[in-house]
């Protein structure tokens, strides 16, 4: 990384984000949590170099590896798996069909190997770390490790309460509380990220050039847009929050899962705002 990218890197403090949401934990939560979130900060920069971006075999390839971990102990998550599907649309179409193959087979391995085997995979150095992280995660806590999880999702699954079935947290009603939550997170850090990642050649992924392409308009006009969004998945977590009911041994898992959504998406802003990775965003965000 070298002396200054890593002076740069860590004057974001990305563990400053875990304390916006791991409020009342024990000390070990925290330093689970602050692995999580630097080991995001570090694949989002990594995405942005230009030679990384610019290059679809590349982050694809980054994207799988980092999945093959995760499917390692969720195989059956639909929702793990249905998002793969546009990734694989990104692969060359003379090559796709290897690349699924693949990636098929080391799935399968993963629903019959036990977990000792996913330190045989050859991973490059970022999908390393986070296989070091998930196998920590789920060493250390006491229920089943097969989770199910997303980048916002695992923070939340990651305290200690029992845990939501998953016919019930895979249901429509279950998924309108989660599905908000992720999009907020990603969302902010679209607008406070976007000057600087409209300018690296090749990273098009970013929402507010996404709305400018699709509708014609100006940044301006795109980022007012994304806020208009942002606050409409906000609305549609409460309304969600506050009609979806579950069995009653579930309740205080819901509430739990719930309040700690909330303290994400309101860490996520905080984190963006205060951070000095995105100190000259400021201005996009009012």
């Amino acid at each position: 990384m070298g002396p200054e990218v890593w002076k740069k890197f860590t004057a974001g403090k990305p563990p400053y984000f875990a304390g916006q949401v791991y409020l009342d934990v024990e000390p070990k939560d925290i330093l689970w949590g602050s692995k999580y979130a630097t080991w995001i900060t570090a694949i989002d920069d990594y995405l942005e170099k230009p030679e990384i971006c610019s290059d679809m075999n590349k982050t694809v390839s980054l994207i799988l590896e980092t999945n093959k971990v995760i499917l390692w102990f969720c195989s059956e998550d639909p929702h793990l798996l249905r998002n793969l599907e546009p990734v694989f649309d990104c692969v060359p179409a003379d090559q796709r069909d290897d690349v699924a193959n693949s990636f098929s087979e080391s799935l399968a391995f993963a629903r019959t190997s036990s977990r000792s085997g996913l330190t045989s995979l050859e991973l490059q150095p970022i999908a390393s770390a986070l296989r070091e992280i998930w196998i920590e995660y789920c060493e250390r806590l006491p229920h089943d490790c097969n989770v199910r999880m997303g980048l916002t999702e695992l923070f939340i699954d990651s305290r200690q309460w029992p845990q939501i079935p998953h016919d019930v947290f895979n249901g429509t009603n279950m998924q309108g509380l989660v599905d908000p939550v992720c999009d907020v997170v990603a969302w902010i850090n679209d607008v406070y990220s976007f000057p600087k990642e409209v300018q690296k050649p090749g990273d098009r992924f970013n929402l507010i050039f996404v709305i400018s392409q699709e509708l014609g308009c100006s940044y301006t006009e795109a980022r007012n847009r994304a806020k208009e969004m942002l606050k409409n998945r906000i609305n549609d977590f409460e309304t969600t929050a506050a009609n979806l009911k579950v069995e009653a041994p579930y309740q205080n898992a819901l509430a739990e899962y719930t309040r700690i959504g909330r303290l994400l998406m309101i860490g996520a802003f905080q984190w963006h705002h205060k951070s000095q990775r995105y100190h000259e965003e400021d201005q996009y965000i009012n």
